[in-house]
């Protein structure tokens, strides 16, 4: 397909196009619509590419003069970025008729139409300084938009890390609430089972004494060393029960403390994992849409080329059809009209000793004369009826003699014969082809009827 986009003028382009002037000619814009158009490309240039070749060209050159139009434009840019507001010539009634910025050499405003009547210039040393500006301040505007741009991109992946980050650090911080319950949990179990033991070896110790006193004043020295021993036994006994189920404990909060540890690694782990798979396959389902998107726009173009392929045959062959046969009528079929014109002429000779030679010599006249009368009518037709194929982009092709045999655009009067690379001798009836509106080449409908050279 055609490409209409029309492409955007540099400031370059339209310097050497100039504007309506004695000195450039009448077939370009007048000087206040070159000034707009002038100012608005120099601006354009250095927003996106961040240089103008005409701005560095000037600063290179340093001396020579430039047209006061160009000038005025390239003062008022200067002059628009510091005070934020470019001049407007169209609207302003101060500029209506007068060039902003600039005067003569008489310190007068200039018109408008002087630059047309007659260009004036001013000399490059005494701009330098405000079109160097006027290109360093552009500069600066590109980059502080680039700047801009690339800031925006840095905080999308900074939003991107951030929220990854929020994952991992609510990972971390419900494995820290798991820890500090399960210590906060440890110290209550160790607290109260100190105290429970503290409690048991206190009434042990009364219990033990109040035997002790009991057993004192009621048995023998024998049987109240036979009632320490039994109390020892006995604490003994509780102690160890109760450090057993201490250390249990113990073991038990140490195994959960480790599970919990391990949990938390684990949910981390996964967490990265589930974030990892969802964004390749987000990447690559975008990448398989892409594809399937330009697999479909490249089919529709080959449909829709088809289709035109097999729609214009189909609607117009007819009418080229038609356009042959008239022109095989007037052109071709020459036997045919001499026949007609020679035939009064052969019976003027067989009837030369009758009386009616005069009346039959007239009235062959006649008949020649009205023939040609319609073979001129007709040629008149069919001039028209190609210029009326011309409208529906189709186009009559005359193949020239020595011209190269081609079977897609040519076919020959003789096709018992084989004609491949060689040279036309002359056009029997010519083709008929419609205009392409891609770059595959124009598609011929009838191909021209020819006559080949044959070798000797």
């Amino acid at each position: 397909m055609a490409n209409n986009q029309k492409k955007r003028a540099t400031a370059w382009e339209i310097y050497q196009n100039g504007y309506q002037s004695n000195f450039w000619g009448g077939s370009r814009s007048d000087s206040k619509r070159f000034f707009i158009e002038f100012r608005n490309a120099v601006i354009y240039e250095i927003r996106t590419t961040g240089h103008c070749k005409l701005l560095d060209r000037i600063l290179e050159k340093g001396t020579g003069t430039l047209d006061v139009v160009v000038c005025a434009a390239l003062v008022d840019i200067n002059n628009g970025f510091e005070n934020n507001t470019l001049t407007d010539v169209e609207k302003d009634p101060r500029y209506k008729n007068f060039i902003p910025h600039v005067c003569n050499n008489m310190g007068r405003e200039i018109q408008w139409s002087d630059c047309e009547l007659n260009r004036d210039f001013m000399h490059i040393e005494e701009l330098y300084e405000i079109i160097h500006n006027t290109r360093e301040i552009l500069r600066m505007y590109y980059a502080h938009t680039s700047e801009v741009e690339n800031d925006a991109v840095t905080s999308t992946e900074k939003k991107e890390k951030k929220k990854n980050g929020d994952v991992v650090e609510h990972a971390n911080e419900q494995a820290e609430k798991i820890i500090s319950k399960a210590k906060a949990e440890a110290e209550r179990i160790t607290n109260d089972a100190n105290a429970e033991a503290s409690r048991i070896i206190e009434e042990a110790k009364a219990r033990a004494k109040e035997i002790d006193d009991s057993v004192t004043k009621q048995v023998s020295e024998t049987a109240r060393n036979q009632a320490k021993k039994l109390v020892s036994r006995y604490l003994t006994e509780e102690q160890k029960s109760y450090k057993s189920e201490l250390n249990d404990e113990m073991r038990k909060f140490t195994d959960a403390y480790i599970e919990n540890s391990n949990r938390a690694m684990t949910v981390h782990t996964e967490m990265c994992d589930v974030t990892n798979a969802v964004q390749a396959r987000w990447i690559q389902a975008l990448d398989d849409t892409i594809s399937k998107m330009n697999d479909v726009k490249s089919d529709f173009y080959s449909h829709l080329h088809d289709w035109q392929i097999s729609l214009f045959p189909k609607e117009i062959k007819p009418l080229s059809e038609r356009f042959l046969e008239l022109y095989r009528i007037i052109n071709v079929d020459k036997l045919l009209r001499e026949e007609i014109l020679f035939k009064p002429l052969s019976v003027e000779m067989s009837d030369d000793l009758t009386d009616k030679k005069v009346d039959e010599n007239g009235d062959s006249e006649i008949r020649i004369a009205g023939l040609q009368k319609l073979n001129k009518t007709l040629t008149t037709f069919l001039r028209r009826f190609e210029l009326s194929l011309n409208g529906l982009d189709l186009y009559v092709f005359y193949p020239n003699p020595g011209d190269e045999f081609d079977e897609t655009w040519h076919i020959p009067d003789d096709e018992d014969e084989e004609y491949g690379g060689k040279l036309i001798k002359e056009c029997v009836v010519p083709g008929i082809a419609k205009k392409a509106s891609d770059d595959l080449g124009d598609d011929v409908l009838i191909p021209a009827v020819v006559k080949v050279e044959m070798e000797s």
